[in-house]
């Protein structure tokens, strides 16, 4: 076979790629779902560690502005490639699966377009709070998870400094919550600036040990602990505690609804429509709830 036969042959022995076979849109589907999730794992530590994923076991998410917006453009990447399936293509369960994560990848999106990361607050919720609760979520029974855990204890400062600069641009932007909620808010955060370690709720997998942990470590973790508390956790506590009744609630908007914020009103229709699941606007929801209470104000006054 001379030299110029043998790469036609092979030419036209190899389709083109058009016209190579292509994943079953279910494979393609499931392949992205495992890549998403994969994704999600690595940037959030705390999730991965709710699932018993031991990667990033000695982290704390990053919040910071460029870290945020690589996850959106990855959100974006994701949305992009499941609008290339067809979902009359899949089975009736993966077309179930595949409009939940459009609506989860939609809704994720909106949100950071929105720049609701500006509130990483509710009334009752707060970052905070969710680390208050790394002493009973989070995996302690080996020496290795008890030196995660005090790694993820030093680094609550950087944590909880990143959260309050989002919440800095909140107030800038006027992306803020009402104040009228924020009464009695610094309780919340009081709670943990003690001025004894040992008073801490993160001191408590110090002052006892499972089998796991040897007898000869135990000392050393002890004092360990307590100099996080004392130098890491504390402060971070109450630096933020200071932010949030100096700078923050004399700030914070007098207003009420949503519909108030920055772009409110289209923010206000999301958030409607991300917690009923149904394309509904706020007037039809108000509608809703008029006619369902209207017997029972009816009742009230008849008796």
């Amino acid at each position: 076979m001379n030299a110029i036969a043998l790469p036609l042959l092979l030419l036209l022995s190899d389709p083109a790629p058009d016209q190579r076979p292509r994943p079953e849109p279910a494979t393609t589907l499931h392949a992205l779902f495992r890549e998403a999730w994969e994704f999600r794992l690595r940037e959030d530590p705390l999730l991965a560690t709710a699932v018993g994923d031991p990667r990033g076991a000695d982290r704390l998410p990053s919040v910071k502005p460029a870290d945020l917006e690589r996850r959106a453009m990855a959100t974006r990447d994701y949305l992009a490639r499941l609008k290339k399936i067809d979902p009359a293509h899949l089975a009736r369960q993966d077309r179930i699966s595949y409009h939940m994560f459009a609506r989860e990848l939609g809704d994720d999106l909106a949100e950071h377009e929105f720049g609701a990361y500006r509130l990483p607050l509710t009334a009752d919720w707060g970052f905070h709070i969710g680390i208050a609760q790394l002493p009973s979520q989070v995996p302690l029974a080996t020496t290795r998870d008890y030196e995660n855990y005090l790694a993820r204890l030093r680094a609550v400062p950087a944590y909880f400094a990143d959260h309050i600069a989002l919440l800095r641009e909140g107030l800038r932007t006027g992306f803020t919550l009402p104040r009228v909620v924020l009464s009695g808010y610094d309780g919340t955060i009081r709670a943990q600036v003690v001025e004894d370690p040992e008073k801490s709720v993160f001191m408590r997998p110090f002052q006892s040990f499972p089998i796991g942990v040897p007898e000869t470590d135990r000392p050393r973790f002890r004092e360990a602990g307590r100099a996080a508390i004392t130098e890491a956790v504390v402060p971070a506590y109450r630096a933020f505690l200071d932010f949030m009744v100096r700078e923050y609630l004399p700030e914070a908007r007098q207003t009420l609804g949503a519909s108030e914020l920055p772009r409110g009103r289209e923010y206000y229709a999301h958030r409607v429509k991300s917690f009923t699941t149904l394309e509904v606007t706020p007037r039809e929801v108000h509608e809703i709830g008029v006619r369902e209470v209207a017997p029972q104000v009816a009742d009230i006054f008849r008796t």
